[in-house]
């Protein structure tokens, strides 16, 4: 039970608040915010009523003479941005604003049961409430609460709305996913965690938006701003930086194209052709450049791992293909999450004239496979077992540190030896991800797997 015990009263008041229930398990299935039960505060979405109970002591609550009334407060600063209302016996109050009521039906006079109700275009974040009894003479007791409003996807007036079960599943409930890295040419797909309903996710969420530039700018029209959806995402999304390929060089006198010969896969040496075109009436002398660097997504090459220089001679609008192979033994150590930016400059030894033309791929990296025992049985707070084992593809031997992870699955991030039977027991029902990543020390090369576990109820 999350209970809220910061009260103030007058000595002389004889209905004062003992506590206030939140409530917790009925408002976060009713909110379908199960998921968040480790946050340290209630979690309800907007447009809907959460219900929180008012725990009296000195003399019962008569609704003749006696009245409920609540303050909401939006954030944690001294930005006024507040609504008070009082607590009323109609369910039909307005969904355009915030709104309180008991349900006649269901008073009880010790413990009166409240319903506090956002509109569907209220902020999203941290609030605070301030629930107050008075009495007839004017004496009141006040308690304190805190809850984190976030937006409601089951609700038609909410602007994020989702008519489809099974669209709210994939892209509201659940915690995993898949994240496509590579090339256009060879797209694979790594195991993504989004941790959302782990311990201070949420909390670490809501605190980037206070960190942002459009809050230290103007506090309270950033928190009016979150109401919208679109300004929440432009906010995070102008953290996110953009790269960008070449793929073709070109001059007056020559035309150059790179390109792979097929996609990359680790234990294959890498096969390139260069295709040069001189495209004037006279001969040319070109001296070739050609280099291979890994990098990193949205960060500069590193030190180049393979090179090689040569001379090609062409005749008046000749096209000549320079193939090439960057073997086995020159990549393994770049291969995991970087991409390679293979590169050639093509220079005119007579104008000194040079162009550049460059490739961004990935190396097919190699899977941890994980098996789990009886996966068609696998049951909540029932310990199970898994397997993770790795087949080395390289040339020589590999030592390295099994970390292995599961939303819903195990705590946190534990490590074990790759062959060691992992013992977890999962906490959540539904569909989950178990995933595993195993750091190649002597390569500082990382390779992952994941696994699909159906979680049953018991």
């Amino acid at each position: 039970m999350l209970t809220v015990f910061n009260v103030s009263f007058s000595q002389l008041a004889d209905l004062r608040i003992k506590y206030v229930d939140l409530e917790q398990s009925e408002n976060l299935e009713s909110h379908r915010t199960n998921g968040f039960r480790n946050t340290k505060s209630l979690v309800v979405r907007r447009g809907a009523p959460f219900k929180v109970s008012v725990q009296l002591e000195g003399r019962p609550f008569n609704p003749k003479i006696n009245t409920l009334r609540v303050k909401i407060m939006l954030g944690f600063c001294l930005c006024n941005l507040y609504a008070v209302m009082p607590v009323t016996f109609s369910k039909s109050s307005s969904k355009s604003s915030w709104n309180a009521y008991i349900d006649p039906e269901e008073l009880n006079p010790l413990k009166p049961s409240v319903y506090i109700c956002s509109p569907a275009s209220a902020s999203v974040g941290s609030y605070r409430f301030q629930l107050c009894v008075l009495t007839q003479d004017g004496k009141k007791s006040s308690a304190y609460g805190n809850f984190i409003l976030l937006c409601n996807p089951w609700c038609s007036e909410d602007t994020v709305y989702i008519p489809f079960e099974d669209q709210r599943e994939e892209y509201i409930q659940s915690d995993f996913g898949l994240l496509f890295m590579g090339s256009g040419t060879n797209i694979v797909e790594r195991p993504w965690s989004f941790d959302q309903y782990e311990s201070g996710v949420l909390e670490a969420c809501l605190n980037l938006l206070q960190v942002s530039p459009q809050h230290k700018k103007n506090r309270k029209m950033d928190y009016l701003n979150r109401n919208n959806p679109v300004y929440l995402s432009r906010v995070v999304s102008a953290m996110v930086r953009l790269f960008h390929v070449y793929s073709a060089g070109s001059s007056q006198g020559v035309l150059v194209f790179l390109t792979l010969d097929k996609s990359p896969i680790v234990g294959e040496p890498v096969s390139f052709s260069v295709k040069i075109m001189n495209k004037q009436n006279v001969a040319k002398m070109l001296k070739i450049h050609l280099n291979a660097q890994a990098k990193e997504y949205n960060h500069s090459p590193s030190d180049t791992f393979w090179e090689n220089h040569g001379v090609l001679q062409l005749a008046p609008m000749e096209v000549k293909v320079v193939r090439q192979k960057i073997p086995l033994a020159q990549y393994e150590d770049v291969v995991g999450d970087n991409l390679i930016n293979l590169a050639v400059v093509v220079e005119d030894t007579a104008s000194l004239e040079r162009v550049l033309s460059s490739e961004e791929f990935n190396i097919t990296s190699p899977q941890l496979i994980i098996q789990v025992a009886d996966e068609k049985s696998i049951k909540q707070h029932s310990e199970q077992t898994a397997l993770v084992t790795f087949i080395n593809p390289y040339s020589h031997r590999v030592s390295g540190v099994l970390t292995v992870a599961g939303a819903g699955l195990l705590q946190g991030k534990v490590q074990f030896r790759v062959d060691q039977p992992i013992p977890f027991m999962p906490n959540m029902v539904g569909e989950k991800m178990l995933q595993a990543s195993l750091w190649l020390t002597n390569m500082n090369v990382t390779i992952r797997g994941f696994k699909m576990v159906s979680v049953n109820s018991v």
